[in-house]
């Protein structure tokens, strides 16, 4: 009989160890599993944040309109390229008629022998050709100052377009970064909806576990009792 007692004695004693180590291995899982619920609200946390400060940065951004394409923008700095070279040109030639013109005068006012005829050149055939030629001068002056003012517009144009096409290269490489952000908020809310997930399930196995402790606490009671 004493053996028998002493068989269930060690029978009830090897049950309330087991019970305790189970209970101690489900308390362990409780913890970590309430460390795992922490981690991930501080990430949950961190990547909402991340979340609306990457949507707002997609509202400012998609509130920006560029009217033209960089393809009609270099048309127009083509044009006033070449319309401006045209332009330099123009007042280089009309410069060098003017010089021309001045070596004429300066030559016919020291001539006193024409070099074709041999015959006196006359002081008003002198004067007739200064005369002509400095009209000329005057009139060439006129067209080389309206020629520099076609110049400053083109050239004031020039640089307008010139900024315009910063711009919209800057805008498209925005554009570049608001498509890499968009996908960044869509992966983040993919993140956080995993998360979310696993919270759920961690709940829920929290609970499931809590009940198990309960279970398992009145047997480790009464094991221990009844021994």
């Amino acid at each position: 009989r004493i053996k028998n007692e002493l068989t269930s004695l060690e029978e009830k004693k090897e049950i309330r160890n087991t019970l305790i180590k189970n209970l101690e291995i489900t308390q362990s899982q409780l913890m970590h599993q309430a460390l795992l619920i922490e981690r991930n609200e501080k990430t949950l946390s961190s990547l909402k944040m991340d979340i609306a400060t990457l949507e707002g940065e997609v509202r400012e951004s998609s509130s920006e309109s560029i009217p033209h394409t960089q393809q009609d923008i270099n048309k127009k700095i083509y044009s006033d390229e070449q319309s401006l070279k045209d332009i330099i040109g123009g007042i280089a030639s009309t410069n060098s008629i003017i010089t021309q013109s001045k070596n004429i005068i300066e030559t016919i006012t020291k001539l006193d022998i024409c070099p074709t005829c041999s015959q006196i050149v006359s002081h008003n055939h002198k004067q007739a050709i200064s005369q002509e030629h400095t009209t000329k001068i005057d009139q060439l002056a006129l067209e080389i100052k309206k020629l520099e003012g076609t110049q400053q517009k083109i050239e004031a144009s020039l640089k307008s377009n010139k900024n315009e096409l910063s711009k919209l290269q800057m805008h498209e490489k925005t554009s570049e970064m608001l498509k890499l952000k968009t996908h960044y908020i869509q992966e983040k809310k993919f993140q956080s909806g995993k998360l979310e997930q696993e919270n759920r399930e961690i709940l829920l196995a929290i609970d499931r576990m809590n009940r198990e402790i309960k279970d398992v606490k009145p047997d480790c009671l009464f094991v221990g009792m009844s021994s």
